[in-house]
């Protein structure tokens, strides 16, 4: 039994949906009881329900589970304090392989998100869980989903940062699939990787793609803030963390993008191509279609 945390979410769902599909079991924890119909769908055979700050109901959850599986909320002032408290839970309920999703380049001291994953990085370190740590770059679902309903409706593809500058993406589909390698499989115990799609990729190549793949065109356009999907829903920029983690993000990505775009990683570890830029938006717009 692998438990997921933060299951309702785009990312747990992917992740449930991996492991069930290589055989797993997985007990969905989520916030809020009217999203177990969407895990059940996903796979999940049992439901926990609680708030991931609640360590009491998160240790009821890890009770009799082999694994768990951790991302930290977005731009949780106590995200570090958290990420411990949970690993130190898989430790006393006899979990025996932890799995945590970070990000990639943790160590940019610059960007209040990345400090976090840093601090839980090396608290799963000093421990005896068969760990294995994965460093994602910029999901492909994040800015793309969030302003679909932009480029269809005015053609234009709305990001908050510089469209000029490079960035380095990756399919969380992908990173799911090597969430229930790790789980399911010893090749990954106790190995830290960096995981994106081959290239980088500026706002303007985005649109290019765009416009090819929907035969009608779209151009890059740099948005506020508080008009960037990611960092508007849910109310983030209202914490004053929050506020400031997405404003350090922006200056340093307008400054120097995200770089990266190795693919020899996660290439090795799927034993296929990573799904490139192209291929996501031709299988999002191939889902959209579909009734």
């Amino acid at each position: 039994m692998i438990l997921v945390l933060g299951a309702s979410g785009h990312t747990g769902l992917a992740v449930t949906r991996a492991l069930t599909a290589r055989g797993a079991e997985v007990r969905a924890f989520v916030r809020d009881a009217t999203t177990a119909e969407s895990v059940g769908r996903a796979g999940a055979v049992e439901i926990a329900e609680g708030d991931l700050r609640d360590l009491a109901a998160v240790e009821r959850a890890a009770a009799g589970c082999e694994g768990v599986f951790f991302i930290g909320p977005r731009f949780m002032p106590e995200e570090a304090q958290l990420g411990k408290a949970v690993i130190d839970i898989a430790r006393r309920t006899g979990v025996r392989r932890f799995v945590f999703s970070g990000v990639y380049h943790p160590s940019i001291d610059a960007l209040l998100n990345h400090r976090p994953k840093l601090a839980i990085e090396d608290h799963l370190y000093r421990t005896d869980l068969e760990f294995t740590v994965l460093q994602p770059s910029r999901f492909m679902h994040g800015p793309l989903v969030s302003g679909w309903t932009r480029v269809l409706a005015e053609g234009v593809y709305a990001d908050a940062f510089s469209p000029d500058v490079r960035m380095a993406y990756v399919d969380y589909e992908d990173v799911a699939e090597v969430v229930a390698i790790a789980f399911t499989e010893q090749r990954l115990v106790r190995g830290t990787f960096e995981l994106s799609a081959v290239g980088e990729y500026t706002a303007h190549d985005i649109a290019g793609r765009l416009t090819e793949a929907l035969g009608r065109p779209v151009r890059a356009q740099q948005t506020a803030l508080d008009e960037y999907g990611p960092a508007a829903q849910q109310g983030l920029l209202a914490s004053p963390f929050a506020a400031e983690g997405f404003r350090r993000l922006r200056e340093y990505y307008d400054a120097y993008g995200f770089r990266g775009g190795n693919g020899l990683v996660l290439q090795a570890i799927l034993g296929r191509e990573p799904t490139s830029l192209a291929a996501w938006i031709a299988g999002h717009l191939r889902a959209q279609r579909t009734p």
